[in-house]
């Protein structure tokens, strides 16, 4: 097998980060978001807040226009080989 993977990916961590992300996704002039998580927590923590209102911010769509998906069932023996 051969491939090359490349990605181009920018981490910004600690405390006060998420305070950045309108002005990231304005910098990458980004036109979407795709938020993947499991569980309440993005909703506890205020994430899913914060991604919403900087959604908002740059002109993009809101909550209420993301597309969700139900959380697939986990069933023994339909692991791909």
């Amino acid at each position: 097998m051969s491939f090359i993977y490349y990605t181009q990916s920018k981490l910004v961590f600690g405390v006060g980060s998420q305070n950045q992300l309108e002005a990231l996704l304005r910098e990458n002039a980004a036109t979407s978001i795709l938020l993947v998580y499991s569980g309440d927590y993005v909703f506890d923590l205020g994430i899913h807040d914060v991604i919403n209102q900087a959604a908002r911010n740059i002109g993009g769509e809101s909550d209420r226009e993301w597309r969700r998906c139900a959380k697939p069932a986990y069933r023994p023996g339909s692991e791909s080989d």
